[in-house]
């Protein structure tokens, strides 16, 4: 009985402990457009590959996209998971990045500011990208929306653990 008792205020101490942990995205992993769900955007801005490199405190991202008549473009992101802002440049516009975790560590959700100013025009990008794993942590799904001068597009990228 004594046994029991132990063990149950070792149990009751520790839960909230592994309730906190978060997954961990690191990996490599390839862009799985069978199991995707395109909306209107098509595939044309989603990367072929990505290299996550995460730790307790910080995400570093390197998407790697296909061009048909160029070199491959690749993009690295990096941001911290306190949902504080990062600030960084994408095609010489300014970008910002927060990323929070959500249900107690099972989503990321990775929000994205850019504006873009062209001819003196200034226009605005926002997009939202929910990623999770699979139970395996085979599959990272991003569900992913942006709202632009074009409106809003959806759309559910899957990729696959490489390594």
């Amino acid at each position: 009985m004594k046994n029991l008792y132990c063990t149950i205020i070792v149990i009751i101490f520790f839960l909230p402990l592994l309730a906190n942990e978060t997954v961990n995205f690191s990996g490599q992993w390839s862009f799985d457009k069978a199991r995707s769900e395109f909306g209107q955007g098509g595939d044309r801005f989603v990367p072929l590959r990505l290299n996550i490199m995460q730790s307790d405190s910080m995400m570093m991202v390197v998407r790697s996209y296909q061009r048909e008549y160029d070199d491959d473009f690749i993009d690295t992101l990096s941001f911290s998971l306190d949902g504080k802002e990062n600030h960084s440049e994408f095609w010489h516009s300014p970008r910002v990045i927060t990323a929070n975790w959500q249900e107690g560590g099972c989503l990321l959700t990775i929000k994205t500011w850019i504006t873009f100013t062209h001819e003196d025009q200034e226009s605005e990008i926002f997009s939202t990208d929910i990623w999770k794993l699979d139970k395996n942590g085979s599959a990272l799904t991003r569900d992913f929306t942006i709202n632009g001068p074009l409106g809003e597009m959806k759309a559910i990228y899957i990729f696959t653990k490489t390594d």
